[in-house]
C-alpha cells in the first residue's frame, strides 16, 4: 500500500541560458526533489539573453521572481 504524503513541497528553481552556476544548481535541485513529498518546478528566465533567443525562456518566469521578491522584500534577481 502506498502512503500519500501528509503535504506537499513545492520547490523552484529559476534558471537562465547562459548562467555559469545554473547547471550545478540544476544538480543539486534534482537531488532534492526526489522525494514522493516534493514537487519540483525550474523556470528559465529570459533576462539572460546570449544573443539568440531561447524559447524555453519565459517572461513568466521573471514575473514571478520579482513577485517573489517583492513580498519577501528582497535584493535584486538571483538566478539561480
Amino acid at each position: 500500500e502506498q502512503k500519500t504524503p501528509e503535504r506537499i513541497v513545492f520547490m523552484e528553481l529559476f534558471t537562465a541560458e547562459i548562467c555559469p552556476f545554473c547547471p550545478q544548481a540544476e544538480r543539486h535541485f534534482n537531488d532534492l526533489i526526489q522525494g514522493d513529498d516534493i514537487l519540483g518546478f525550474s523556470c528559465l528566465v529570459d533576462y539572460f539573453e546570449s544573443g539568440t533567443h531561447n524559447p524555453y525562456a519565459q517572461p513568466f518566469c521573471k514575473t514571478q521572481q520579482d513577485l517573489y521578491r517583492r513580498k519577501i522584500k528582497g535584493g535584486s534577481r538571483y538566478t539561480p
